[in-house]
């Protein structure tokens, strides 16, 4: 009897374990970043539907994002970095859309203290009450990916993996 336990809780520990590595690796495994991370899926798509909607040539028309919309509230919370008026209170953004693109080639953005090439969206929210802010920010998608995956991803994995080594650990004292 004794034996079947610490076989049961060594292959519990071990399926722990295997879950942390899902976790840490989950590049590799997009049903992961879907279960764990849903946050990251809703922001980056609507940020791309943004991109992809601009009305930057004349055709079609760009996508204004509303209170409800998908994404809406992520993007919100990743521009706040950017437009210090909306830090500690995203719910008075009313609408987001981008209303043009720039792009810089090998600048230094001396705010954020990084050298920066690639496209910058220039992104109009209105605030309730009437006011409108617009600015050239940098590309969302490393911002996006910070705050809605890496940091979860980083703190469940290294969680899951650790107890699992410590279940399994702990099948040896059995």
């Amino acid at each position: 009897m004794r034996s079947t336990a610490k076989i049961i809780v060594g292959i519990l520990g071990i399926v722990i374990t295997i879950l942390g590595h899902l976790l840490d690796k989950s590049e590799k495994y997009p049903f992961v970043v879907d279960f764990v991370a849903p946050s990251y899926i809703q922001a980056l798509t609507a940020y791309e539907e943004m991109l992809n909607s601009s009305d930057f040539l004349g055709k079609g028309s760009p996508k204004i994002m509303k209170p409800g919309d998908s994404g809406f509230v992520e993007i919100a919370k990743v521009l706040a970095q950017d437009f210090p008026e909306i830090r500690s209170n995203v719910n008075i953004v009313e609408q987001i859309r981008i209303k043009d693109l720039g792009s810089v080639a090998g600048g230094y953005l001396r705010d954020k203290g990084i050298n920066y090439s690639g496209i910058q969206p220039h992104f109009e929210l209105s605030l309730a009450g009437g006011r409108v802010l617009s600015k050239y920010v940098i590309d969302l998608r490393s911002a996006i990916r910070k705050m809605f995956l890496e940091d979860s991803l980083f703190y469940w994995g290294s969680v899951v993996f650790w107890v699992g080594v410590l279940i399994t650990i702990s099948s040896l004292f059995i």
